[in-house]
């Protein structure tokens, strides 16, 4: 926050919700609601996407886990773009 304005909005789901296409409509529309707002995160806590702005076609992905053995990643060692 800023000022009392929100600058990131964060939907948490859990593991249970695999894709995060499914809730990203859900997270930019509380986006609309602050007119400050520049980020918007989506996490189901295995991966996490950063979005700015309105730029819903491109987002960084993080993926917390690591995809061979299932053990959390300290560090975040895979980013990508949406691509």
């Amino acid at each position: 926050m800023r000022n009392g304005e929100a600058l990131v909005v964060i939907e948490l789901k859990g593991m249970n919700t695999p894709d995060l296409d499914s809730i990203e409509s859900q997270a930019f529309g509380y986006k609309n609601h602050h007119l400050k707002c520049v980020y918007v995160v989506t996490t189901n806590f295995e991966k996490l996407r950063f979005y700015i702005q309105n730029a819903v076609d491109c987002y960084l992905k993080v993926c917390t886990f690591n995809e061979d053995s299932g053990d959390w990643n300290n560090g975040f060692s895979k980013i990508t773009d949406s691509a």
